[in-house]
């Protein structure tokens, strides 16, 4: 079950040997003196959370020892406690009831200490310990690290109004974090806590949370002022002290040695100033009544500060990172000075992100008693590679696709085409095969700066085709033996060629003209193509020939007088039709043979062509003689005899 819980933050400050710690209280936790905290009471829906208000670093191992109470309700008990590692802050609080004031925290690392069943995250019945993350408390899940596991090997139930003991290490060589309960191992998880759980980040809050929901428990926590133990190394300058914290303690008592250079070789928490390097030795009786053995080597060295992430200025790094490494690990202060102005100072202001070049300094010193300044350099590098993407250009139904060749003036350099703005997948050589209309931009990269430059051509379309109609057409008989094919109407935005064929007629003349000649039936297809754009559109028509015309030869007439004169009127002589006598008749005469004899019997003219005229070339005046035998396309190839005489009038 859940609740919303009415927040309240409450900071404790606690002093011990001149050692002083803030926690912070959230919700229902109230603080109960000494170094205790009740996180839930006996009643419904509380949810309560405790934090330590400065933040440990992961790249560090740490060693808590604590105790835990449940309560004196069993059956009826709930709902539990959590030990928390997260980044959301010193007021973060979750959900109630089955939550644990942990469910529903995002970023973080869990320990729970679950005192009620809950069928939906998959609890065991007894009383139990896992290692979860990202407050997802559902043991069946992928954010389950560890267990769950009985709390207690030789008991199901902790809600006995006992103090428990509970001790939690972090080995971040081995990425490996250890749960003791009553002074026994219970389980172990492996884990990346800085990669896989905090991205990164290495410092992070810890502290504890509780909930109750439908049934409820007095839930309390109790630590020591020394929790937080030192480092197996500290590192100071001379003549600077270094704060010496040891584990939690059955009894209070503690022995250091040396004694030497120290503020109190009995406490807890003692100062330590050696004028040299010094490995210090903490004997005391932990909570569990083990005889405990710690060493410190506080190390004495000139402050000495390296510099990390110092690189240029680039397109892909618009802004670097610099980061102070320091020997020695206390707070310092810090002040970073660019282009003669400070831009950043403080303790513990050890990262600078910076955006412009230029010179620069940063001064450090640890308690004004030990300085040191480290000079660098951050430098611009925007250079790029120079793109060509190459002339405009148009695809049409000559050239439906076209190669786009690109250049740049370096061969380092990666490239890709865009379409529209639009990245083309595997469009990364110089050398692009286009058939889509648009506007193509040619991107080079130069790959050690991440800086582009850019060049852009757009490739038009000229996919327009004329249109072309036809309408009927003459049809073929003997007496129109040859037609010209008319009637073609083309639309075109440009200028176009023609070209004509026919699988089963014949053409004459005119193929690559718009009105061929035709002398047989059939189909005829004439193709328009655009001059300029290369596209075409095409249309059949079908000739016909009316084959049952017939000619009566009688038709064609012979006149019997003509005189060729100079007077240009009646001066040849030739056969004509009755009922037409300016057509020319060799347009219908299939077969032609004529001869003209004087009187005397000579041939003196003599043709086999209808359209050879006889003029009476220097024949004297008088009466001549013809004979001719001809046929006609309309006579099915009938002969036809005649003879005359022809009156020649000068």
């Amino acid at each position: 079950m859940r609740a919303l819980a009415l927040s309240l933050c409450l900071s404790i400050f606690l002093s011990y040997g001149g050692f002083s710690q803030a926690y912070f209280l959230n919700g229902d936790a109230q603080f109960l003196g000494g170094d205790c905290y009740q996180l839930t009471t006996q009643a419904n829906f509380q949810n309560g959370t405790v934090w330590y208000g400065q933040q440990i670093n992961l790249l560090e191992p740490f060693d808590f020892t604590f105790t835990m109470n449940f309560g004196t309700t069993d059956a009826n008990g709930a709902d539990g406690m959590c030990f928390v590692l997260q980044t959301v802050g010193t007021a973060a609080i979750g959900s109630s009831g089955g939550g644990l004031g942990y469910q529903d925290f995002g970023t973080s690392l869990g320990v729970e200490f679950d005192t009620w069943q809950n069928g939906d995250f998959n609890d065991p019945f007894a009383d139990h310990i896992a290692i979860e993350k990202n407050g997802d408390i559902n043991h069946n899940s992928a954010s389950n690290i560890a267990g769950p596991i009985q709390a207690n090997p030789f008991n199901q139930n902790i809600e006995n109004g006992e103090d428990h003991v509970v001790r939690i290490l972090w080995d971040p060589e081995s990425n490996t974090i250890e749960v003791y309960f009553d002074c026994v191992f219970r389980l172990a998880g492996n884990v990346n806590l800085i990669d896989d759980i905090f991205s990164g980040q290495s410092l992070v809050y810890w502290g504890f949370t509780a909930a109750t929901g439908g049934s409820f428990n007095n839930q309390t926590v109790c630590l020591q002022p020394n929790i937080v133990t030192s480092a197996a190394e500290v590192a100071i300058c001379t003549g600077a002290s270094a704060t010496l914290s040891a584990g939690s303690s059955f009894d209070g008592v503690y022995q250091w040695s040396p004694g030497t250079y120290l503020s109190d070789s009995t406490g807890a928490v003692v100062v330590a100033t050696p004028a040299v390097s010094t490995v210090y030795t903490v004997n005391y009786i932990n909570l569990c009544g083990d005889s405990s053995n710690a060493q410190i080597n506080v190390v004495v060295a000139p402050l000495e500060i390296t510099l990390s992430g110092l690189q240029p200025i680039t397109c892909a790094n618009p802004a670097v990172e610099l980061a102070a490494n320091a020997n020695i690990f206390s707070m310092l202060e810090y002040e970073w000075v660019i282009n003669g102005n400070t831009v950043l100072t403080g303790n513990n202001e050890n990262q600078l992100i910076i955006n412009q070049q230029g010179a620069g300094t940063l001064f450090a010193n640890y308690d004004s008693l030990c300085f040191t300044q480290v000079d660098f350099n951050v430098v611009n590098d925007f250079s790029t590679y120079d793109a060509f993407a190459g002339s405009d250009t148009v695809l049409n139904c000559y050239n439906p696709s076209v190669v786009l060749q690109g250049a740049t003036n370096n061969s380092l350099a990666t490239v890709n085409w865009v379409l529209n703005n639009n990245p083309i997948f595997g469009a990364t050589s110089l050398s692009y095969i286009a058939n889509t209309a648009g506007t193509y931009t040619l991107v080079v990269l130069n790959p050690s700066n991440g800086c582009i430059d850019a060049d852009t051509l757009v490739v038009a379309a000229d996919f327009n085709s004329p249109e072309v109609t036809i309408g009927l057409q003459d049809t073929l008989n003997c007496l129109q033996p040859t037609i010209v094919l008319q009637n073609v109407d083309v639309n075109s935005l440009h200028n176009y060629q023609s070209l004509w064929n026919t699988a089963d007629g014949n053409i004459v003349a005119g193929i690559n003209t718009i009105s061929p000649t035709v002398n047989m039936a059939g189909w005829y297809e004439v193709i328009i193509t655009d001059i300029v754009n290369g596209c075409t559109d095409s249309v059949e028509v079908n000739v016909q020939e009316n084959t049952t015309l017939n000619l009566d030869p009688s038709f064609i007439q012979f006149p019997n007088v003509f005189s060729p004169n100079n007077d240009e009127k009646n001066a040849s002589w030739h056969p004509f039709l009755i009922n037409d006598p300016g057509r020319d008749i060799a347009f219908f005469i299939s077969s032609y043979d004529l001869k003209i004899y004087n009187r005397w019997g000579n041939i003196i003219f003599d043709s086999t062509n209808a359209d050879n005229s006889w003029r009476g070339e220097e024949q004297d005046e008088g009466v001549y003689f013809y004979h001719i035998a001809y046929s006609t396309f309309c006579s099915n190839g009938k002969k036809v005899t005649r003879e005359g005489n022809i009156h020649l009038l000068r």
